[in-house]
């Protein structure tokens, strides 16, 4: 898998900014399996760390409170001829984790292409016949010279 394009990162902003804000909770209840928006649910408790313990759902809502919806034949987690609803469940879990994690990912790799772009020398590689490069002091063939291969990462970008 290759790293996304800037353009590809643009793309999942818009479509991030689209979407309601989080944060989002995964439900798995009674054969019932949900993404709601954390705001929707109610009498809300939460355990030593913070995370939910308990809620309840709300009795009327938004469309856009309600991500992921799907009803399973079993209750819990690893019953016996579980195996779909199993992947159903952490599909849930990821489609929350997702939306939740999202934001801060993208913002990050903002900041460390910021950063390879302020550290990487615009200059190009001289390469001797061994395949260090001369003009950063480079000793290895693999991996490569850092500034070629940030020249690479940041290549397609607007500054």
């Amino acid at each position: 898998m290759t790293a996304p394009t800037a353009e590809q990162l643009d793309k999942l902003r818009a479509l991030l900014d689209r979407l309601p804000v989080g944060p989002w909770h995964a439900t798995d209840c009674e054969g019932r399996i949900e993404v709601w928006q954390e705001s929707a649910l109610t009498h809300i408790t939460r355990d030593a760390r913070g995370e939910i313990a308990g809620y309840s759902t709300p009795s009327a809502y938004l469309a856009s409170q309600l991500l992921y919806e799907r009803y399973v034949d079993t209750w819990d987690r690893g019953e016996r001829d579980g195996e779909d609803d199993d992947l159903r469940r952490d599909i849930a879990e990821l489609i929350a984790a997702a939306r939740n994690m999202l934001p801060g990912l993208l913002a990050e790799i903002g900041r460390v292409r910021t950063l390879v772009r302020d550290l990487a020398d615009p200059d190009e590689c001289q390469y001797d016949h061994h395949g260090h490069c001369k003009a950063h002091g480079w000793t290895q063939t693999e991996p490569r010279c850092p500034h070629a291969r940030a020249r690479e990462l940041l290549q397609g970008e607007t500054t």
